[in-house]
């Protein structure tokens, strides 16, 4: 059946491309910040493989699921497939808010739904070949990070009495931040994309590929995907055409290890290390416990995490074949 767009009576914001494609993330999700009122999205980690949790209008339930239902080309996805996608593939995103989202997509939608398009090929003399590469820095915003040094953590332990024992005379000679040393103050970002389309009275195509690394700030996150997208339309006859949207991706992923605070976890140790710790050796090999060339309490945090890396693989491949015939004019079957 062929559907003309009519003005709608409930409340519909749209995205374009190029508010999604110059975002420098790993995912369009963290891209909707501040783009589409009411709204919601929220980043619980600074993970670059993870999703951001995003709500409209708020928590419409108590009980149940509050996620709106995800269309991308027509096909219901989740959540964990936003960083599946290549930002420069989408061309536009847009969010239905209210009850007219559960008239179309049924009672799945009754949180809203957010309809993701991907981009075709225009119509054109010659194909329109695209590439753009982007290269950037991240890193922690320090404002209340205003940790202790040597000589000031010696100075609160005399104060108050944690000096039995301890020889200062050899502590004040090291001097760690281990705010530096837990997370990276140029965390590097790379992307890299290049994209074929074009156009003509039988065929429509949008061939693209790209590379995207994201290094984490935090010590063990990083993020790597190379994905490859195929939007093809073939017109066999007057009254038949055929086509795909296809998208293929490899992306590996380490995440920081999360929880609770502990003495071993990175992101915690920045607060509980002390700055006459030095987690390295002499030499600059880690200090170890195995050895005793660690000195701290526990375990030397950078040593932990070196020996309990959490590294993921994964492929993703989200396919769509249709065929739309015009059995008469003014009617269209799409399936």
């Amino acid at each position: 059946m062929s559907v003309k767009k009519e003005p709608s009576t409930g409340s519909v914001s749209t995205v374009k491309a190029e508010k999604v494609e110059t975002t420098p993330t790993a995912a369009f999700d963290q891209a909707l910040q501040g783009q589409v009122p009411d709204l919601t999205v929220l980043s619980s980690t600074g993970e670059p493989s993870v999703a951001a949790t995003l709500s409209i209008r708020g928590t419409n339930s108590i009980n149940s699921g509050t996620a709106p239902l995800y269309i991308l080309d027509g096909i219901p996805i989740a959540s964990s497939d936003f960083n599946a996608i290549n930002p420069a593939d989408i061309e536009s995103i847009s969010v239905l808010k209210d009850a007219s989202s559960t008239s179309i997509y049924g009672s799945r939608a009754a949180n809203g739904v957010i309809v993701i398009t991907t981009k075709r090929g225009r119509m054109a003399e010659k194909p329109t070949i695209s590439y753009r590469m982007q290269v950037g820095f991240s890193q922690i915003a320090k404002g209340n990070w205003d940790l202790m040094n040597t000589e000031e953590r010696i100075q609160y332990e005399k104060e108050i009495g944690l000096s039995d024992g301890k020889d200062y005379n050899l502590l004040s000679q090291t001097d760690v931040c281990w705010l530096d040393e837990v997370y990276n103050d140029s965390a590097l970002l790379q992307n890299y994309e290049l994209s074929v389309s074009g156009a003509n009275e039988k065929t429509n195509y949008y061939v693209s590929g790209g590379y995207y690394s994201q290094e984490g700030i935090a010590l063990g996150s990083n993020f790597d995907r190379y994905s490859i997208r195929a939007n093809i339309e073939q017109r066999a006859a007057k009254w038949l055409k055929v086509g795909t949207n296809t998208m293929l991706n490899y992306h590996e992923f380490e995440q920081a290890d999360e929880g609770e605070y502990t003495l071993v976890t990175p992101i915690s140790a920045a607060r509980f290390m002390l700055p006459y710790w030095n987690p390295y050796n002499p030499d600059g090999s880690l200090a170890s416990i195995n050895d005793g060339s660690w000195k701290g309490d526990g375990q030397n945090p950078l040593e932990w995490i070196q020996n309990n890396q959490r590294t993921y693989k994964k492929y993703k491949l989200i396919s769509s074949l249709f065929a739309e015939a015009t059995i008469i004019e003014g009617l269209t079957f799409k399936s």
